[in-house]
Parts: C-alpha cells; structure tokens; sequence
C-alpha cells in the first residue's frame, strides 16, 4: 500500500496499518518537503515523484490511504492519485467500535482508534475521523471531512461536505451543518450552522464567512 504524506498524519495512520497487519510493501509518498528522509523508520522507503508512484501502482499495488489532514488536501490527493490508477482504501482501526447495522462508511475514509460509531450512520468518502470520536446514530458525515479527536456527534446530526471540526466539539442532536463550514475547538453547536461560515464558542456562534483559501469547491 502506498501512503500519500510521510508527516506526522502518515506516522499516526501508521499505527492502524501496524493493527491491520498492512505493513508488507508498504510505501510512504512525499513530494512537497525537501527535508522527507528516503526512509521512515529505517523500515519504509518514501517516494518523491508522481513517476515513481504511478510506477508502484503499476509494479506493486494500486491500493492507497491518505496519510495528510486538512479537508483541501485529502480532496487534491484522492483526485490526484486515482488519476494515476489508485485505488482508495478505506482504513478502520480495529479498536474502533462500529455499529452491525445500516453503516455505510466510503472509500478513502480514515476512522483511528477509539472512535465509536453507532447504528445507521453515513460517513462520505475521503473523510478523517480522528482519535476518540463519538458518532451517535442517525448521523450523516459528508465527502472530506475532517473530524479532530475528541469530536462527538449526537442523534440525527448532519454534517455536509469538506467541513472541519476541531478537537473536542460537540455537535448537539438534529443539528445541521452546512458544506465548507468550521468549527472550532471546544465549541458546542446547538443551533444549525450555514455553509461556509466559522462558528466557535460554548454555545457556538458564527464569527465569520470562511475565504477562498479556506474552502476546498465552491458552494
């Protein structure tokens, strides 16, 4: 398997690959730091152009994980790499606790030990659950979400497309939040929040509109 970052994310997905028993061929990718080692841990070659990846993809497997945070940059490298024939794979953690039933979890999603995930929820493709998260049931998660450690989800909640939440918020029952929306650390939402808008705060309020540079698509 190919891991697209070399970084710190990489170094923490590299724990649910030891878990899974998914370190044979493994390969790490990093093409925009100029201090990434040839190898992480003595252990793990890095590659460092599109050519050797689509080369790996062809030689050795096609199957890659995102190894980067940040809702921009998972949506560039799931584009990007299955432009070069990847193929998205899904990464739980086997300390991760799902619901047996109506769980539809999406390609390209990254769930890290801890995380609980109840009955009949829906997690979109290329989304980051982050450590310890709570996903309570009836929830629906969007595409490219990134959902800090600590976050949790209540009953009926639904979280659009590439919106960030920061550590430890709280998103109350049958809350809806819009796509590109941010939510800050510790905040607890109790009212819906519109799309591309920055909420923090205990109760949650909205502070600004997000820029151009914070949005991955327009709305």
């Amino acid at each position: 398997m190919l891991v697209i970052g070399a970084q710190g994310f990489a170094k923490q997905l590299l724990v649910v690959l030891s878990q899974l028993n998914l370190t044979k061929d493994l390969v790490f990718y990093d093409d925009l730091n100029q201090d990434a080692p040839d190898t992480l841990y003595d252990s793990f070659p890095v590659l460092h152009s599109t050519e050797e990846a689509r080369d790996y993809f062809e030689k050795t497997c096609r199957d890659f994980t995102i190894g980067v945070a940040g809702v921009r940059n998972r949506y560039n490298i799931f584009k990007k790499f299955k432009t070069l024939g990847g193929n998205a794979v899904t990464l739980i953690s086997p300390t991760a606790v799902i619901g047996e039933f109506d769980c539809r979890i999406s390609e390209a999603v990254s769930i890290l030990p801890g995380c609980v995930i109840e009955n009949s929820v829906r997690i979109g493709k290329g989304t980051l659950v982050n450590l310890h998260t709570l996903i309570t049931h009836d929830s629906q998660v969007g595409e490219f979400c990134e959902l800090s450690p600590g976050v949790k989800s209540l009953g009926r909640c639904t979280i659009g497309d590439y919106v960030t939440i920061g550590t430890g918020a709280i998103i109350l029952p049958r809350i809806r939040i819009g796509n590109n929306a941010i939510i800050g650390a510790g905040a607890i939402v109790s009212k819906d929040i519109e799309a591309g808008k920055v909420a923090m705060g205990v109760p949650a309020r909205v502070i600004r509109s997000v820029t151009i540079d914070e949005k991955v698509i327009p709305d």
